[in-house]
């Protein structure tokens, strides 16, 4: 049931129109804002944010999967999490580099930064995953369109591929979330096939500083909290 839910939102044709011959794609005559939500909301009741739910999810989506033995409870508000891919395409190339620089920006201990894959793991995992996020950082392609599942407030970023930002059409239906995109160089051409996609990481930095800006205040807000109910 979930799967069929999922799968049958995101058909092309429910947010994106068809794209004629030669002519550009537009948004569907149905897509209208705030269409999503209801759907958020559903969600929320059938898979609720708990400690449980949330270090099972992880069992399955965490790109190292020891890492889920030292799973630590934080905010969805306070998390970062980078989706990289396991497969021979769009993998981020100079991850690494990625990882450095997002933890030179969001330095402090009451950040959560994470590495996840969606090779594999179930479509409830790779929810429950992203809804306990605030950020999503993806290349074009590769699970991008799960950022509809943020937090509220939550932020998109898109590591771009010839300059084609997918989550467009889902940003614009959806007022609770944010999308920006970074440039990539590509390994090889197309940029479509290529198999790693390196991230610009100076451009990519100054967009999670500017991230960091926006989502500050709504993080500390949770951590208080939930360090009160602890």
């Amino acid at each position: 049931c979930f799967e069929k839910l999922v799968v049958g939102m995101l058909h092309d044709n429910l947010v994106r129109g068809v794209q004629a011959p030669n002519k550009k794609k537009l948004p569907a005559p149905q897509a209208e804002v705030g269409m999503l939500q209801l759907v958020r909301d559903h969600l929320e009741n059938t898979h609720p944010l708990t400690k449980e739910s949330i270090s099972s999810a992880l069992k399955e989506t965490l790109f190292s999967p020891d890492e889920s033995e030292s799973f630590k409870e934080f905010p969805p508000e306070c998390t970062i999490t980078l989706l990289q891919r396991k497969s021979s395409q769009r993998v981020i190339g100079n991850l690494n580099d990625a990882l450095v620089a997002t933890k030179e920006v969001f330095f402090e201990p009451k950040w959560n930064i994470r590495t996840v894959t969606f090779d594999g793991p179930s479509l409830e995992s790779q929810y429950l995953t992203v809804r306990s996020s605030m950020v999503l950082v993806s290349v074009s392609g590769t699970g991008s369109h799960m950022a509809m599942f943020l937090a509220e407030g939550g932020k998109s970023i898109e590591i771009s591929i010839g300059h084609k930002v997918k989550n467009k059409y889902i940003c614009d239906v959806s007022p609770y979330l944010k999308c920006l995109s970074t440039d990539s160089v590509c390994s090889s051409k197309p940029c479509k096939a290529a198999e790693n996609v390196n991230v610009v990481i100076m451009e990519y930095k100054g967009k999670m500083e500017g991230v960091k800006k926006d989502i500050l205040s709504k993080c500390n807000s949770a951590r208080a909290s939930f360090l009160s109910e602890e």
